[in-house]
């Protein structure tokens, strides 16, 4: 993820879809709706690839790891992850996208902003699940 990729956002050309929007920030619903295709110029990822999907940023909790507001992410459909990896979470069906560490029964989220705290999650007393793991960030 460290270099930006060129796309077209397309409403009709088949790619990897985007499926909504994600907050950068403190978690919130996540609406699933379709806003169209991006086509990544690059052959890194097959547009026929149905594990992957793309969201749209929102928000500045990931700053410092060079996702801004209005970003895309390339996003694949997995629960494994590694501590530090950049996932999609699901807090209460709320959704944000952070650094993920994992101890036992605890999760903290992080964010990639100074001047923002992460979210520490209990995983019993809180409904948690991952979305997937972030592959690749578009910008524009």
């Amino acid at each position: 993820m460290d270099r930006p990729l060129q796309y077209v956002l397309d409403q009709d050309m088949p790619g990897i879809p985007v499926l909504g929007k994600i907050a950068a920030g403190t978690p919130r619903f996540f609406d699933e709706t379709s806003l169209g295709y991006v086509h990544p110029a690059t052959t890194r990822y097959s547009v026929n690839d149905k594990s992957l999907y793309a969201l749209q940023v929102t928000g500045d909790s990931m700053v410092e790891d060079g996702i801004f507001d209005g970003n895309f992410i390339i996003v694949k459909n997995t629960t494994d992850f590694r501590n530090g990896d950049i996932v999609i979470a699901y807090v209460n069906e709320e959704a944000t996208v952070k650094r993920i560490y994992r101890r036992g029964t605890k999760v903290t989220l992080q964010p990639a902003n100074a001047e923002l705290q992460p979210v520490e999650i209990d995983l019993n007393y809180a409904e948690f699940r991952l979305g997937g793991k972030v592959i690749d960030v578009i910008r524009n």
